[in-house]
């Protein structure tokens, strides 16, 4: 029953991320991310009762989980979805579900009288034996790691539910006709027409409004805009510009204004211009 618990709580978790916030998101999104990974490796690890007691079962699972986490994080920081919701979210429930899975497999194992039994039937009797029964070392690990667990946990909840702005920004970029940052054009003839792939994303916090000026080799050739965006919405547009003249290292100048027509960036490319007229 622990197991089914664990994955039902964590496929109730994907719409809750989603669609709401608050407190029950809280709570949930700290069960997943710092107990249910290092719980169900601890069960697929060790599936018969006497293998760890309840405490220490527990103790270790919740460590667990904050190794797990950052480990799966930093592996995920490598791939082409880096550190979005949507990414954790799966890789986490992945990972909780497969250990889950295996650890059903090796209880089915053993005898229902063998196996672990989830019921969670702690007395403070029990509690205290345990504790009675540790050596001096032992009782100082344990609290030490329960204290950097506590730590965790409310640090992580601090940051969840007071999550500190960063500084506001624009991304301003350029990409080829392949949408990759690369074969952006170097020579071209007079009449010919270049073009490239110019991108927004809006990070300012707020609505902005923005406009773009193309200047090829100090003429002024296109101003395209208004371009209206909200936070986080993102606009990309092909973009010609045609030389008019040869001559070697010609400049061409994207130029990026914010709002009141303020210049904010400005990138640029390089061009030979051929007197060959197209």
């Amino acid at each position: 029953m622990d197991l089914l618990f664990i994955i039902i709580t964590s496929v109730l978790l994907v719409p809750l991320a989603i669609l709401t916030g608050g407190l029950v998101r809280i709570v949930l999104g700290l069960l997943f991310v710092l107990f249910f990974p290092g719980y169900t490796l601890m069960a697929a690890l060790f599936p018969r009762k006497t293998d760890l007691e309840i405490i220490t079962r527990l103790a270790i699972s919740l460590g667990t989980s904050v190794a797990l986490a950052g480990l799966l994080l930093l592996l995920l920081n490598f791939t082409p979805w880096g550190l979005q919701l949507y990414p954790i979210i799966v890789v986490l429930f992945l990972f909780t579900g497969t250990a889950a899975v295996i650890a059903w497999l090796r209880r089915k194992r053993f005898a229902p009288k063998e196996r672990f039994d989830p019921t969670l039937n702690l007395k403070l009797a029990t509690i205290f034996r345990f504790w009675t029964e540790r050596k001096h070392l032992e009782r100082a690990l344990i609290v030490i790691l329960a204290l950097a667990i506590i730590g965790t946990i409310g640090t992580l909840g601090f940051v969840i539910a007071a999550p500190k702005a960063g500084d506001p920004y624009t991304e301003f970029y350029l990409l080829d006709l392949d949408k990759k940052a690369d074969y952006y054009p170097s020579e071209l003839a007079v009449g010919e027409d270049g073009e490239v792939i110019v991108g927004i994303i809006n990070r300012e916090g707020e609505a902005t409004v923005y406009n773009i000026e193309i200047v090829f080799d100090g003429e002024k050739t296109d101003d395209i805009g208004p371009i209206n965006l909200g936070q986080e919405e993102k606009w990309e547009q092909g973009v010609t510009f045609t030389p008019t003249r040869d001559g070697p290292d010609q400049k061409v100048e994207f130029l990026l204004y914010k709002d009141s027509r303020q210049l904010y960036q400005e990138l640029h490319l390089w061009i030979d211009v051929s007197g060959d007229v197209i």
